[in-house]
């Protein structure tokens, strides 16, 4: 929660490859597809550093193992569902409907009261890494301290790789809304978007119609003041006529 807030704005705090590859699956980052592998490889530098720094400053090294009782299998499962769970808050707290929401400003809180819940409740059937880059940096670590390398990792990280690719399929259901209404506008004669841009189709589709409207009302007035003018002049023939008739009369 304190490094969304802290490099949130920087990177995106993503700092996990799982949660990389899920929001640009759904759309939810501005990443370009050439910039992923850069951030994959900095998120898994980070853990080797990470592992080598503990390791120099600790004698407690530890080693990547299942939980006592669990299976491989079990383990993959657990490492899918926490991980697609956890990727699914992330991409929800980033839907375009929240960007106006309360979830918009306390996205921070959201995803790490997600991630802790995921940790915690993971922990007995996995370890709770729900991380590709953490069960790396575990594995070196407990190679340098004397293990193998490489070690169960490849469990980890099909479970992790199966949780993504759930996550993917159930955010499209759920937000399927995400994906309407962002085609590519159509373009003008001049080029410009039809979007009520200047000089776009639809804006001159209202100009012509507004033109027709105003020349209607126009034609509307000019027709009653016309019928006005007859019947005043006609009102004033009829009063005439009396006048006319008595000066006759009076020569």
């Amino acid at each position: 929660m304190v490094m969304v807030f802290n490099v949130g704005q920087i990177s995106g705090c993503n700092i996990n490859p799982a949660v990389t590859v899920a929001l640009y699956s759904v759309g939810r980052h501005t990443m370009k597809l050439m910039q992923i592998p850069c951030y994959i490889v900095c998120q898994f530098g980070g853990a080797i550093v990470g592992a080598v720094i503990y390791n120099t400053i600790t004698d407690d090294g530890f080693m990547l193992a299942f939980p006592a009782g669990m299976s491989q299998y079990q383990v993959m499962f657990a490492e899918m569902w926490f991980t697609a769970v956890f990727t699914f808050v992330i991409g929800s707290t980033t839907t375009k409907q929240s960007n106006t929401d309360w979830t918009g400003e306390f996205s921070g809180v959201v995803v790490g009261a997600a991630l802790a819940a995921s940790l915690i409740s993971s922990a007995p059937y996995s370890g709770g890494l729900i991380n590709p880059a953490v069960a790396l940096g575990v594995s070196v670590g407990g190679a340098l301290d004397g293990g193998i390398i490489f070690q169960k990792v490849g469990f980890y990280w099909a479970g992790e790789s199966l949780g993504v690719i759930m996550m993917s399929i159930v955010f499209g259901l759920v937000y399927n809304d995400e994906f309407q209404g962002d085609e590519e506008p159509s373009k003008g004669e001049d080029g410009n978007m039809a979007s009520g841009q200047p000089g776009s189709l639809d804006e001159e589709e209202d100009i012509g119609f507004m033109a027709t409207e105003m020349k209607g009302q126009k034609s509307a007035a000019s027709s009653k003041w016309s019928a006005s003018s007859s019947e005043s002049e006609e009102e004033a023939n009829q009063w005439a006529a009396p006048r006319t008739a008595d000066k006759k009369k009076a020569k």
